[in-house]
């Protein structure tokens, strides 16, 4: 008998018997601690060490997307493996579509894109073929490398082949009906009526599936109960990478009779904890392809970075030397010849400008009503969560569709994930961040091509509060890390300096 045995429990999870003192080999390697843990409340209370563990040793449980991490962990430390057949089947199951089935099936779909026949790229065969022959899978995926192709693929094979529900989840209303438009725009010439089979499923509508295609956003569907989401044949969540613990375990650890299941995402934190979390739920990672490609591959627009540091006077330094990082945040925000330096900034850029921030009562209305007292021919939008997603939507078409110079003060949460505007020339971070995926995400809001766009252009706005060599100030070390990535991206980039007091 083998050392280990594998076995599928249901959808959701695998069940491994083997001794104990295997079992406990094994969960270290599926033990994380999470980042930032030492200044939570329960640590720092003492009830809890900060880790998390995906090994269940009491009933020896693991989610079932951690299936090859397992083999490739046991295979590493020299134990035999065999995988039981269950009523789910058995663990390593693959789907018998071929290629050549698959990519036949794609081509014949006639995909449209404002009434232009689209150019399905072999990449994106690959991607979705990856996906149907694994039956469960998490792509990345870059802005402009076809997210909602890959997700309109999906949908009609899988109805092609018996599926009743598909759902399609994604973070907010606005995406749902950014979706919902994609899939029409796809839909225009070959016949397939979008409308009629599709239903929204958002906060304060039914929870009653009747349509083929569900679009619905996290926050109305995972506390539904297991027995609502095991109705669904297909589960695909969008922009993955956003989801919370909380979110993933409601909804794909309930849905223990889904077969199918995938996530797309544009780009992953080098979290191990929340790659583990999203590769339990959904599948094994798989890198379509980089942004750099796509530029190579003159499917993007170039990319072109000026890092503007901001230098302050010695009070200044002297005044935030050692403070914490919200109190800089604070000073940031508030400076009112910064405010002004990036409203002018904005103010100069030809074409389509985004300036994107955080905080919207102490940041970004003030730029706002700054920009718009100094504007005087360029239009001037303001887009936060208070904003409803009809006129965000609104101020996206003016924005692609205006001829003149446009500005849009928005917050980060509101327009760094998923909203495309091809015609975007400029792109301001007016807030310092760390994080990979906003950065990324934000950036891909204008690497669409478009008529008469050469590249679009990024300002990253640094502060050089404290400059000291082993103590810079807060944001000073993050843009460290986003300097790190531009490299890391292949982004032409290039730094200057300005003294801002």
């Amino acid at each position: 008998m083998a050392d280990i045995q594998i076995s599928k429990k249901n959808e959701s999870f695998i069940n491994i018997d083997c001794e104990l003192g295997i079992l406990f080999e094994l969960k270290e390697h599926f033990t994380f601690y999470v980042d930032g843990y030492k200044h939570m409340p329960k640590y720092k209370a003492g009830v809890w060490d900060g880790s998390i563990c995906l090994l269940d040793t009491r009933f020896g449980t693991l989610p079932a997307g951690l299936y090859d991490e397992l083999v490739e962990l046991a295979t590493k430390l020299g134990y035999s493996i065999e995988n039981k057949p269950t009523q789910y089947g058995t663990p390593n199951e693959k789907d018998d579509a071929t290629y050549q089935e698959i990519e036949n099936f794609i081509l014949g779909l006639n995909i449209h894109s404002k009434n232009n026949k689209l150019d399905i790229r072999k990449y994106q065969i690959d991607a979705i073929y990856n996906c149907i022959k694994n039956n469960r899978q998490l792509s990345i995926t870059p802005t402009g490398g076809g997210k909602s192709l890959l997700a309109y693929a999906l949908y009609r094979w899988y109805l092609e082949h018996g599926s009743s529900h598909f759902m399609l989840l994604v973070p907010n209303l606005s995406l749902v009906k950014q979706m919902y438009a994609d899939f029409k725009d796809y839909s225009s010439h070959n016949g397939f009526d979008v409308e009629a089979n599709t239903q929204i499923v958002a906060e304060g509508s039914s929870k009653q599936l009747n349509k083929s295609l569900v679009l619905a956003t996290w926050q109305s569907t995972y506390k539904m109960p297991s027995k609502w989401f095991n109705q669904l044949d297909v589960i695909l969540m969008d922009e993955a990478h956003q989801a919370k613990a909380d979110s993933i375990k409601g909804i794909f650890e309930k849905a223990t009779e889904v077969k199918y299941r995938f996530g797309i995402t544009g780009s992953l934190d080098k979290s191990a904890t929340n790659k583990m979390v999203l590769k339990g739920a959904v599948g094994e990672i798989s890198k379509v392809k980089s942004t750099r490609d796509l530029i190579n591959d003159g499917h993007l627009s170039d990319v072109k970075i000026k890092c503007v540091i901001l230098k302050y006077n010695k009070d200044s330094s002297k005044m935030m030397k050692g403070v914490d990082y919200q109190h800089e945040i604070d000073f940031i925000c508030q400076h009112e010849r910064r405010n002004e330096f990036i409203a002018k900034l904005a103010l100069q850029q030809k074409g389509a400008t985004l300036v994107l921030f955080n905080y919207v009562e102490k940041h970004g209305e003030p730029l706002y009503e700054k920009i718009k007292e100094l504007a005087s021919t360029q239009t001037v939008h303001f887009v936060a969560g208070k904003v409803d997603a009809d006129e965000r939507e609104e101020i996206r078409n003016h924005i692609q569709n205006a001829t003149g110079d446009s500005i849009t003060v928005a917050s980060v949460g509101t327009m760094s994930t998923g909203t495309n505007i091809p015609r975007l020339n400029n792109i301001i971070f007016a807030t310092p961040t760390k994080s990979v995926v906003r950065v990324m995400q934000s950036l891909g809001r204008g690497l669409r091509k478009a008529e008469g766009k050469e590249y679009l252009q990024l300002f990253d706005i640094v502060d050089n509060i404290v400059p000291s060599k082993t103590k810079p100030n807060h944001t000073m070390r993050h843009f460290v890390e986003r300097l790190r990535l531009y490299t890391e991206e292949q982004h032409n980039y290039k730094i200057v300096e300005v003294n801002i007091e």
